[in-house]
């Protein structure tokens, strides 16, 4: 993505810069409130629907999730998990239904 930016402040603020310099910066493609999110990277295809793994007291349990608006990082579900659910953010394949999980400390 270009971005050109135009400095506004005045010039005694922002000459030494110098050619090159680095800018951050984060955009707000959408916003809502009480939005239920995931990380983007917790949710995979599983045939013709979206799944991420939810982790109950002691296994993997497969949820079909329905994602909806995403911004990169995170996705917003609108169904298949309940809020404070803890979720498989990288799963593998190594990961399983049914498989013992242990969170890391």
């Amino acid at each position: 993505m270009l971005v050109i930016v135009d400095l506004t402040s005045p010039a005694a603020m922002w000459r030494g810069l110098g050619d090159g310099y680095r800018l951050d910066a984060s955009f707000v493609l959408w916003e809502g409130k009480e939005v239920l999110q995931v990380p983007a990277s917790a949710i995979f295809r599983k045939g013709e629907r979206w799944a991420l793994y939810a982790i109950d007291a002691t296994a993997l349990v497969p949820m079909r999730s329905r994602p909806a608006t995403g911004a990169g990082l995170a996705v917003e579900i609108l169904s298949g998990i309940d809020a404070g659910t803890p979720v498989i953010a990288h799963p593998d394949d190594t990961i399983r239904d049914g498989v013992r999980v242990e969170a890391r400390k």
